[in-house]
C-alpha cells in the first residue's frame, strides 16, 4: 500500500524527470534543436548560469536527452515557466546521478591519447569562442529590427509582455538589432513560431519571433542591420514581429535602448 509520504516522492521525482505537467521544474532534457540558449531563455535564466550548474564550458554544446540542471546544485526552490522568481521549496532530489545521462562507452574502454586530443580540439573551439565573446556591443548601435509600429510595449498588463510586439508588412526584412552570434535558429520552443536568438555579448542577448522565413543559422556571424528573417503573422489579425532584449537573463524594455 502507498503511503502519503510514497505518493508525494513519486509526484516529485515524475516532475523532475519529466520536467513538464508540473509547473516547477527543476531539470529539463533536452529536444533535437535545443540549444543552452533556447532552454535557458524558456526557462528564464541567464544561460552562464544554467552552464555553470551544469558545468558546461564554451561552446555550451549539448546533445538530445540530455538532463539539463535548471536550479544550482544546492538551491532547493525552482521557478515556474517563463517566471522570474522563486515561488517554493522542494525537497532536495536525492542524487543527481539518477538524472545523469547515460554513458555508453566506460573510462576503461577510452585511451588517454583520446582524452588528450578532446582537450586540444576543446581548448581550440574555446580560443575560437574566446574572439566573438570580446567583441562587444556599444549601446548606443541598436537599431529597430523592422520597420513597422508597435502595438504591444513591454509590460504591457494585458499581454504580459517581457518585449514588444511590432506590426509590419507581411515578408518585410527582419534585421539583427546589433552585432552578434545566431545561437538559436528554430521552431522548438512553444509560443515563439520561427524563433532567432542573437547573442550579442557576454551580457545582452535579443530574439525575433514569428517569422515568415529565416535566413540565419545557429553559429552565424551576423552584423547589425543584416537581414536574418522575414516577418510573418503574429496572428491570423496581425502581421507583426515579437522582439525582446534581455540582460544577464532579464528581460529589459527595448524601447530603452532603441533609437
Amino acid at each position: 500500500m502507498y503511503t502519503p509520504n510514497s505518493i508525494a516522492c513519486l509526484l516529485f521525482y515524475l516532475c523532475v524527470v519529466g520536467a513538464q505537467g508540473c509547473g516547477h521544474h527543476l531539470y529539463h532534457r533536452a529536444e533535437t534543436g535545443e540549444t543552452l540558449y533556447s532552454i535557458s531563455w524558456q526557462y528564464g535564466y541567464d544561460y552562464k548560469e544554467v552552464a555553470k550548474w551544469n558545468e558546461l564550458q564554451a561552446p555550451y554544446r549539448i546533445k538530445r536527452g540530455q538532463i539539463v540542471r535548471l536550479v544550482p546544485p544546492e538551491l532547493k526552490k525552482t521557478r515556474t515557466l517563463f517566471s522570474r522568481a522563486p515561488v517554493q521549496e522542494v525537497t532536495k532530489v536525492q542524487s543527481d546521478s539518477q538524472f545523469a545521462p547515460v554513458k555508453d562507452i566506460k573510462p576503461s574502454q577510452v585511451k588517454p591519447s583520446s582524452h588528450r586530443s578532446r582537450e586540444i580540439k576543446q581548448a581550440e573551439s574555446d580560443k575560437r569562442i574566446t574572439l566573438i565573446k570580446t567583441r562587444t556591443v556599444n549601446t548606443n548601435n541598436w537599431r529597430w529590427p523592422v520597420e513597422g509600429k508597435v502595438v504591444s510595449k513591454y509590460g504591457s498588463k494585458k499581454d504580459q509582455l517581457d518585449g514588444v510586439y511590432i506590426a509590419g508588412r507581411l515578408g518585410a526584412s527582419v534585421k539583427a538589432a546589433a552585432a552578434g552570434r545566431v545561437v538559436y535558429s528554430g521552431n522548438g520552443l512553444k509560443g515563439y513560431g520561427n524563433l532567432i536568438i542573437v547573442k550579442h555579448n557576454q551580457e545582452y542577448l535579443s530574439a525575433y519571433a514569428y517569422n515568415k522565413d529565416i535566413y540565419v543559422s545557429e553559429g552565424d556571424v551576423v552584423k547589425g542591420g543584416q537581414k536574418i528573417a522575414e516577418l510573418g503573422q503574429i496572428d491570423d489579425e496581425l502581421n507583426g514581429l515579437y522582439f525582446e532584449i534581455r540582460k544577464d537573463g532579464e528581460p529589459m524594455d527595448p524601447l530603452r535602448l532603441l533609437p
